[in-house]
């Protein structure tokens, strides 16, 4: 191990630097023809200067006013320059690390199978990327008269055709099978996403005519996306503050929008917009408007999106948080949560499928028909019928209006679940458990209501057939037509009884 300090007119010159080596070049110094073997360590700064220096394996840092003119940095080589330093005329080799970081610069760069970073306030100019080199400037990171020869890579993207940026990153006809990204100011044009590719686009970045096919593309926080057509396996997503304009959606792609902002979308048969796969051409103007869709896994709508015609097959889960649908079908196996901010109409729960009212969320003219059912914890429905060996069950402050309970149907209300305007008609039923609450019910002939220990029911009519039992609730106001039975047992209370 050895330190070497080149100060105020001292020349170094043809160094070997080797493991645990140390070599200072500060104010006046010079070092000419230095080799940075693995292990060694060269330090150029304070207005020192190195020439000709071979980096193979070691590591070079320029900083504070230190120049490197001429370096060349192979295999497992760094060369980093700092604040305040400069490289000129570096080449970059197979294997070779070039970093500019903040207040950092580099001129006359060339990259051949080597890799070069710019990062956030670092200057790069007249830099020269060839076929199997690869350079990422950061958003924030300055270059200027870059050209990159075709089968180089810039910021993840391979480009198809030699390409030259007089200001920025402008990249055109590249494709991408690893990781891209595009930040503010810097643009593509004429991509092309492959399988396992993936493409991130923000902070003021813009992507124009992307295809993307069998990979990804992320659009958020301000970066933006136009004419973009995504193929079967390829997938494009939009997130908070992105946006996407006149993006096509074939079938076996997928688009999934989540707080981003979207205009003239087509998605074609047989593609999914957030989860929802298309049995229709779609056309969405301006937002998402789904109609004539299917669900077998995950999908969801968010504030102002909105669905019509889907049916949720078996495995399928549909959420709905701010956006509303109009005639949904859940199947057996299939699930749809309404939560804060849902609104969702016309639903049908058949026979081993379910559905979720949480808080926040409503539905309105639900039909839960045998073997189907509906939970309503927290939410709020309107206009529920329940038919043979259906069950819906409100609780933990959920509320129902205008509910019927058909034949084989039953309709359960506790943990403060509160239900109104309820008609249970002949072979249905309805249980009132502890602290739910029930007013302005009817129950008609063959029809039965229990209110158990705890449970309340106010206002109820038992019509001619009905029955009413009361065992451990309490009951008010009550009116029993002729023929219409009411049976109040252990602990049960009543009042205010016709």
């Amino acid at each position: 191990m050895a330190d070497y300090f080149v100060t105020n007119g001292v020349v170094s010159s043809g160094v070997n630097l080797y493991f645990q080596d140390r070599m200072h070049v500060s104010s006046g110094g010079t070092a000419t023809s230095t080799m940075v073997n693995r292990g060694g360590l060269m330090m150029v700064s304070s207005g020192g200067a190195a020439t000709t220096t071979t980096v193979t394996g070691g590591s070079m840092v320029v900083n504070w006013y230190g120049a490197a003119t001429s370096t060349t940095v192979h295999s497992s080589g760094v060369l980093t320059v700092f604040t305040g330093g400069t490289a000129t005329s570096t080449m970059v080799n197979r294997g070779g690390l070039m970093m500019v970081s903040s207040g950092g610069a580099a001129t006359t760069t060339t990259v051949t199978g080597g890799s070069m970073a710019v990062n956030g306030n670092g200057t790069a100019t007249a830099t020269t990327v060839h076929s199997g080199g690869w350079m990422f400037v950061s958003s924030g990171g300055v270059a200027t008269s870059t050209t990159v020869n075709s089968g180089g890579t810039v910021n993840g993207f391979m480009v198809q055709t030699d390409n030259y940026y007089e200001t920025g990153i402008q990249v055109s006809h590249a494709m991408v099978t690893d990781s891209a990204f595009l930040g503010s100011g810097q643009t593509a044009t004429s991509t092309t996403v492959h399988s396992g590719g993936w493409m991130f686009v923000s902070s003021g970045g813009v992507a124009t005519t992307t295809t993307v096919t069998g990979g990804s593309m992320v659009v958020n926080w301000y970066g933006a996306a136009t004419s973009t057509t995504v193929h079967s396996s390829g997938v494009l997503t939009v997130l908070i503050a992105g946006t996407a304009t006149s993006t096509t959606v074939n079938s076996g792609g997928a688009m999934t929008v989540s707080g981003g902002s979207v205009n003239e979308t087509t998605v074609h048969s047989g593609g999914a917009m957030n989860g929802f796969i298309v049995q229709t051409d779609n056309d969405y103007e301006d937002g998402i408007h789904i109609s004539s869709a299917i669900v077998t896994g995950s999908a969801f709508l968010e504030y102002a999106q909105t669905a019509i015609s889907t049916t949720v097959h078996s495995g399928g889960a549909m959420t709905v948080s701010g956006g509303s649908v109009n005639e949904t079908t859940v199947h057996s196996g299939g699930m749809m949560t309404v939560s804060w901010g849902g609104v969702v109409a016309s639903t049908t729960v058949t026979s081993g499928g379910g559905m979720t009212v949480d808080s926040g969320g409503s539905a309105t003219s639900t039909t839960v028909t045998s073997g189907g059912m509906m939970t309503v914890d927290g939410g709020s429905v309107n206009e529920t019928t329940v038919t043979s060996g259906g069950e819906v069950t409100v609780f933990s402050g959920g509320s129902a209006a205008s509910t019927t309970v058909n034949d084989g149907g039953v309709m359960t209300v506790s943990r403060y679940g509160s239900v109104i305007g309820t008609t249970v008609s002949s072979g249905g039923g309805m249980m009132v458990e502890w602290n739910g609450r029930v007013s302005s019910s009817s129950v008609t002939s063959g029809g039965g209501m229990t209110v158990d220990s705890g449970g309340n029911a106010t206002s109820t009519t038992v019509h001619s057939g009905g029955a009413m039992t009361v065992s451990g609730g309490s009951v008010n106001e009550t009116t029993v037509h002729s023929g219409g039975m009411m049976t109040v047992s252990w602990g049960g209370v009543v009042a205010s009884t016709t």
